[in-house]
């Protein structure tokens, strides 16, 4: 009895720590299950709330018309928000900071689309028009403007910045045929007729024509009297298309008679006329 009394204590006691440890590993596969539940949870109540946290700040923004920082949109995009409201948010309260080429590549790696893309495009086009704009010298206002023009081909201000390129290019050429007529010399004359025949090649208006080739023969006629230029043809050409341009249309070459009996003046006292360079008869 004694031995089966102490072989059923010794199988119970066996058979009870089998249990506990059965118990143990229940229980213990449970408690990983909720740790790991509860660490779900909480990444998930971080997510919402940083993206809950996120629109808070953007509602504010639309609220206080406050314009968006590169951050925020940064963030917009990584929460993946829809790409015609970021457009329109950025239309809408417009950019806290100057973007540019490497902005948008950069926002475009992102995930930004193209309305997001095209959205910025239009902000940064109208800070560099307004750059253009209240730029006084015209060397520099030329540059910004073809730089603008390279950049910003279908902006609304493609216009204004094409008429205020040729109104900047006119000064710089009549500057320089100032400067040249007090000291002609070849480089200053290649310098012109490189800029005279960029003004050309806009094709503008014929008051700008007759202006332009006037300056251009007369400067050539210079050039081959001082012995610098040897284009006879060529500055016979320039003559004959202000003095045509002036014959043909004289109500239309420039915007006032006055201006227009000028030209005419200047053309016939610098020699556009004289036979000794221009006349396709002395030759």
């Amino acid at each position: 009895m004694r031995a089966l009394s102490g072989a059923s204590f010794e199988e119970s006691l066996r058979f009870s720590m089998i249990g506990s440890h059965r118990i143990d590993f229940v229980y213990m596969t449970r408690v990983l299950l909720l740790l790991l539940s509860l660490v779900a949870l909480q990444s998930l109540r971080y997510a919402n709330g940083s993206t809950a946290a996120l629109y808070s700040v953007h509602a504010k923004a639309l609220q206080s018309n406050q314009q968006l920082t590169l951050d925020q949109i940064r963030r917009l995009l990584e929460a993946n928000h829809p790409d015609e409201n970021i457009a329109r948010d950025i239309r809408r309260l417009g950019l806290a900071f100057r973007p540019n080429r490497k902005t948008r590549e950069d926002l475009r790696k992102l995930g930004a689309g193209d309305f997001t893309i095209e959205a910025i495009l239009e902000v940064e086009a109208r800070a560099a028009y307004e750059v253009y704009v209240n730029e006084r010298q015209d060397a520099r206002r030329l540059k910004l403007g073809k730089e603008f023009l390279l950049e910003y081909p279908r902006s609304e201000h493609v216009k204004d910045v094409v008429a205020g390129n040729l109104k900047a290019s006119q000064a710089i050429f009549n500057a320089e045929f100032q400067s040249f007529s007090r000291s002609p010399n070849a480089a200053s004359l290649d310098q012109l007729l490189a800029h005279g025949r960029e003004i050309l090649d806009q094709r503008p208006e014929n008051s700008v024509v007759v202006e332009v080739t006037t300056q251009l023969a007369v400067a050539t006629a210079r050039g081959m009297l001082g012995n610098f230029y040897s284009d006879l043809e060529k500055s016979r050409e320039y003559a004959n298309q202000a003095l045509k341009l002036l014959q043909e249309t004289p109500s239309q070459s420039v915007a006032e008679p006055e201006a227009n009996n000028k030209l005419r003046a200047a053309t016939h006292t610098r020699g556009l006329s004289s036979n000794c360079f221009w006349n396709p008869h002395s030759s």
